[in-house]
């Protein structure tokens, strides 16, 4: 029994998704606290149940209640819980089961110095009440995993565990998926509007604070009036990041999507991938970008260094300021043959994130959980 917020669009509820219909060793099914709209759909139609809670005022201790009484009656081998209200709502759940074995993922680097550091006195104290409330309940999990060393180690230690016992299970995504045809992309950037003389950068995330979109927009005003940026994906930082774009002169070139459902195939019509983050858990969009064949400028954390070293060259990594983001992308934007140097390389890489291959990780987990008797388990 998975055990997630919401299905909305994000990286972890995207991930969730593609590892819940790649299992193969137990049967599962998805529980959200807060509703299951939009990606509900997709996991009902591949036969995979879904259960919304729909706790009232997203209130994780009003979730605990119903969570309980739901693992209760189905009685799942293992539960599943990933982000913070569905980790500390499962583990007060579960507290006097002996049935259950519970599982949470670190799916982001939740207490990392650069989140102190961007914190406001009131964010930091709120924050500070959310890491005691973490350690307090952390010892009802069974096993802890994580998508990436980087976010294991920052959560060990923040969290007083043990490094050793977690385990790191990337990210993965369904890689055939991102594979570009030459023919969609043409037809593609042609819906879009995008010419062929034009060069787009991308950017995949929520419109955040942290994700520092901004630095995009004043790298993008150094650039040639021959290049564009993308956004895609929403969020509260949506209206100050037009404001600088049309206070910077480039309105006309800063582009906002919204959330998308077609993200494969406005990768497959980009020509760059950017990825300015501050601090990251393991990013799928960031997967995608390079199953796309994309050239990569990331901010140069342990994430993203953890996520491109597979390879040598295929991402560019850019400390924190505009106009070394701006030297960073503009030599991709007139260098097409390096451009494809590094999306080549980048793809290659993204084949240590083939979904099957992270599917197969969870399934052993589970199977090591719940003993090795050949009756099939239930998640």
């Amino acid at each position: 029994m998975y055990v997630i917020d919401t299905l909305a669009v994000g990286g972890t509820e995207r991930s969730v998704v593609e590892i819940a219909k790649k299992l193969r060793a137990v049967d599962v099914c998805v529980v959200t606290l807060f509703g299951d709209e939009p990606l509900g759909p997709e996991l009902r139609c591949c036969g995979i149940p879904v259960v919304d809670l729909d706790v009232p005022r997203k209130s994780m201790w009003r979730a605990v209640r119903p969570l309980r009484a739901l693992t209760r009656r189905r009685s799942p081998d293992v539960v599943h819980s990933l982000l913070f209200k569905s980790d500390v709502a499962s583990r007060l759940a579960l507290a006097g089961n002996q049935r259950s074995r519970l599982v949470n993922t670190f799916v982001n680097d939740s207490y990392g110095i650069a989140r102190w550091r961007g914190s406001s006195a009131v964010a930091a104290a709120g924050l500070a009440r959310v890491l005691l409330l973490d350690r307090a309940t952390a010892r009802c999990v069974d096993v802890f995993t994580s998508n990436s060393r980087a976010v294991a180690r920052s959560n060990a230690g923040a969290l007083g565990l043990d490094l050793d016992a977690i385990r790191v299970i990337h990210r993965g995504r369904d890689l055939a998926r991102y594979a570009v045809d030459p023919t969609d992309r043409r037809q593609q950037r042609a819906a879009l509007g995008w010419p062929d003389d034009i060069t787009v950068i991308v950017n995949v995330a929520r419109l955040l604070a942290r994700k520092r979109q901004v630095l995009l927009i004043e790298a993008l005003a150094r650039l040639s009036p021959s290049s564009i940026l993308v956004f895609v994906g929403d969020g509260p930082e949506r209206t100050s990041l037009s404001r600088t774009a049309e206070r910077l002169g480039i309105g006309s070139r800063v582009h906002f999507l919204g959330t998308r459902f077609d993200v494969d195939k406005i990768l497959g019509a980009a020509d760059i991938f950017a990825f300015p983050s501050a601090y990251e858990g393991f990013p799928g969009a960031l997967v995608e970008a390079m199953a796309s064949g994309l050239p990569i400028v990331a901010s140069d954390i342990e994430v993203h260094r953890e996520a491109t070293t597979a390879t040598k060259e295929c991402a560019e990594l850019v400390v924190d300021d505009p106009q070394a983001w701006a030297v960073a992308l503009g030599r991709l934007v007139v260098d097409p043959a390096k451009r494809t140097r590094l999306g080549r390389a980048a793809q290659q890489a993204s084949a240590h994130f083939a979904i099957d291959g992270v599917a197969a990780a969870h399934d052993r987990l589970y199977v090591e959980l719940t003993g090795s008797s050949a009756r099939r388990r239930s998640l």
